[in-house]
């Protein structure tokens, strides 16, 4: 008799439960409209993917390339292409294997590619140049990774290249590589924020609030959002629920705002990092220079919202932080105080990006055709300088 009890409340309960969720739905959706809620909607569609095998199924990190001959098929709202690996492990359509490299690219999924066919690479615009360049692009790559490519494939510099110290460019998406370019200098700090040991404790019980709701939010994105899971993709409550969260996250204890495509923005007059980042480009040149290569220099790549005003509104606008309080020349000015201070060659591709139309895709953060062939270009002059 207890159980059926319980039973009946446990369904009374339920139904309750969901036809609240329903009520909610449809006044949001028609009644209430909000436009924060209809533009979260709007960037969920174009955001909705599927998962793709690159980095779980077909790169080895064991050997930091992918597998060798290998095919991947990349699905997006924006863009739908495949892309080849060649016998060395990595995507790099257009280099010669007849004739001998000029120059290498590392780097994340700028490098690789990521939002263009083969034709429009880096590698394919290069070659119509005149340079034959190898690209090593991971993407989701940090800088630690980037290390790791260059320790891990040395063969292939030596094999491909024209010069007897083959000639490499670091390529630096400071959109998200920065904190690990901090976070590169010393094993003494916490992976997360650039955060000292000792540092740790003060912020212990943030932290933990902070993941709770990173997760949920992760969650929300991969399951709903991105796999539309029961149809609730598009759904006006869950989008509401994500606003709602956005709003309890607050700055990271970095000192710095995630956003929802993960670039990073600082806030105004906050004290500049480039002792940090010298200390780490150090290491990482030290670290090149073991393996005999000629390093030309970094190449900085801009986010969309790191040079498009409108496009950081909208961006702020979803992550609930007021735009007038972030520095989106704060990384950039560090990083190049940092080469001027240890003399190294940094280029800031924003003096070509900057004011130019369409050149990202709508959602995803990545260069589209236009916006690759305006980097190639500026690569081509970059690298003719140095060669």
């Amino acid at each position: 008799m207890r159980i059926n009890f319980i039973i009946k409340i446990i369904s009374i309960n339920t139904l309750i439960f969901f036809i609240g969720c329903i009520a909610s739905e449809i006044f949001i959706k028609h009644i209430l409209q909000p436009d924060l809620i209809k533009l979260r909607v709007s960037m969920n569609k174009k955001a909705r993917k599927h998962r793709d095998p690159i980095t779980h199924q077909l790169f080895d990190k064991k050997t930091y390339k992918f597998k060798s001959n290998s095919k991947n098929n990349i699905s997006h709202k924006e863009f739908n292409y495949s892309t080849f690996h060649d016998e060395n492990g990595w995507r790099s359509p257009c280099n010669d294997k007849n004739i001998k490299t000029d120059t290498f690219l590392i780097g994340d999924s700028f490098v690789y590619g990521m939002g263009v066919i083969d034709e429009h690479t880096i590698s394919c615009n290069l070659s119509k140049k005149g340079l034959n360049t190898y690209t090593l692009g991971l993407p989701g790559g940090d800088f630690s990774d980037y290390t790791k490519i260059i320790e891990n494939n040395i063969d292939i510099f030596n094999k491909l290249s024209k010069f007897k110290n083959p000639k490499i460019i670091t390529v630096l998406y400071l959109g998200n590589d920065f904190e690990s370019i901090i976070n590169y200098k010393s094993s003494n700090l916490n992976p997360q924020n650039g955060l000292t040991l000792s540092s740790k404790s003060s912020v212990k019980k943030k932290n933990k609030f902070l993941k709770l709701i990173k997760e949920i939010a992760h969650y929300i994105n991969q399951e709903i959002t991105y796999n539309n899971f029961l149809g609730l993709g598009d759904s006006y409550l869950v989008a509401g629920i994500k606003v709602s969260l956005m709003n309890l996250k607050g700055i990271e204890s970095g000192g710095f705002y995630s956003m929802y495509d993960n670039t990073t923005f600082y806030l105004k007059k906050s004290n500049q990092k480039y002792k940090d980042i010298e200390e780490s480009f150090n290491n990482y040149l030290s670290k090149i220079s073991i393996q005999n290569l000629d390093h030309i220099g970094f190449l900085l790549i801009p986010a969309a919202s790191e040079i498009d005003s409108k496009r950081l509104i909208r961006d702020a606008k979803l992550r609930r932080v007021n735009p007038e309080i972030l520095d989106p020349n704060f990384k950039y000015e560090s990083v190049k105080k940092a080469c001027r201070r240890a003399k190294l060659k940094c280029y800031d591709a924003r003096e070509v990006l900057k004011n130019q139309e369409n050149i990202y895709y709508i959602h995803d953060n990545h260069l589209n055709k236009k916006g690759v062939l305006i980097l190639s270009n500026y690569l081509e002059e970059v690298i003719n300088k140095n060669i």
